[in-house]
């Protein structure tokens, strides 16, 4: 027991150490090369990290697409962990700040390239408690994070959806959030929304009458009217009037 209370304690002043020290593992790109490592920090928020420090332990299974604190707090609670991530510079940064704060990486597997091609290869991989969607934001990209690792989330964990105020992140919020039976939402901390796998069954080719996301979106008469009203004035040259 007081081993275990010893290694809490140590967890904790590392994650400290982590937000005090602020590391800058993430580079500038230019042209697909390296204009300046450890540029910037594009570290997902505190009451995520805090979450995290709450509700996992070394028995955890975990999967990421994109890196930062987010991977450091993983590897330090000990977690058999994944990140997905195309820039192996950063991934050097991150191990290199853990490996100086004695926080073994070994458990963990680095894999740089796309989520987009790495993730649905990755598919008979071992059932997991957590998956953060928090890579590439650009369509379609996190909805295929969500897609190829839904079903290996087992029946109580969770999935993370980060940047909810971009467009792509609102909608898998949207969708997550309307699901009846098969995710409930958990919190939203900020621009990021957690929720809970609800079934053991696969949450994937559900036809589009039975997910709730899609039947709300059918509008009526009056709200076509007023969103394309908003269109043409925002975006007069992309109004079409006929969809």
């Amino acid at each position: 027991m007081d081993i275990e209370i010893m290694k809490t304690a140590e967890v904790v002043n590392k994650y400290e150490r982590l937000l005090s020290e602020k590391p800058r593992f993430h580079a500038i790109y230019g042209n697909g090369k390296v204009l300046e490592s450890n540029a910037c920090n594009w570290g997902i928020g505190r009451g995520v990290l805090d979450w995290f420090m709450d509700n996992l332990d070394s028995n955890a299974k975990t999967l990421e697409t994109g890196c930062g604190y987010s991977t450091v707090t993983f590897l330090m609670l000990g977690t058999e962990h994944v990140v997905v991530s195309p820039y192996k510079e950063e991934h050097d940064a991150i191990r290199e700040w853990c490996n100086r704060n004695q926080i073994a990486t070994e458990h963990a597997q680095f894999v740089a390239e796309g989520s987009q091609e790495v993730i649905p290869l990755l598919q008979n991989g071992p059932q997991l408690d957590l998956v953060l969607v928090d890579g590439d934001h650009s369509f379609p990209v996190p909805f295929l994070d969500w897609y190829h690792t839904a079903n290996r989330v087992k029946k109580g964990g969770h999935v993370i959806i980060d940047d909810t105020h971009l467009v792509t992140g609102t909608i898998l919020r949207e969708f997550l959030k309307a699901e009846r039976g098969r995710w409930s939402l958990v919190r939203e901390l900020g621009r990021t929304a957690v929720f809970r796998k609800e079934t053991e069954d696969s949450v994937l080719g559900v036809w589009w009458g039975a997910q709730p996301f899609c039947i709300e979106r059918k509008r009526g008469v009056v709200r076509r009217a007023r969103r394309k009203l908003g269109r043409l004035l925002v975006h007069p040259d992309d109004v079409l009037w006929w969809d």
